[in-house]
């Protein structure tokens, strides 16, 4: 489930970026003045600032998952015993 979101917030991030740095480029060549700097600079920056959940998914929002991981690897090991009652 982590995987799939993280794929997806990727690909929707990617897809949002390249849009924001393709209409900051097309700002360039639109329109003058010091308009023109701050639509590209808003753009920019709007568009990076889409991909930091998808940078936080890949960085950092498995180490939850590995220490769950590392519990069942744990639990493999356990002793158990069936007694009835």
């Amino acid at each position: 489930m982590a995987q799939t979101e993280g794929r997806t917030s990727l690909a929707i991030g990617l897809a949002f970026v390249c849009a924001c740095l393709l209409l900051a480029e097309l700002a360039v060549t639109v329109m003058t003045g010091p308009a023109r700097s701050i639509i590209r600079e808003s753009l920019t920056i709007i568009g990076w600032v889409a991909m930091w959940r998808p940078v936080q998914i890949f960085l950092y929002d498995w180490w939850p998952l590995k220490g769950r991981i590392r519990v069942f690897d744990n639990l493999r090991f356990a002793r158990v015993t069936v007694v009835q009652a």
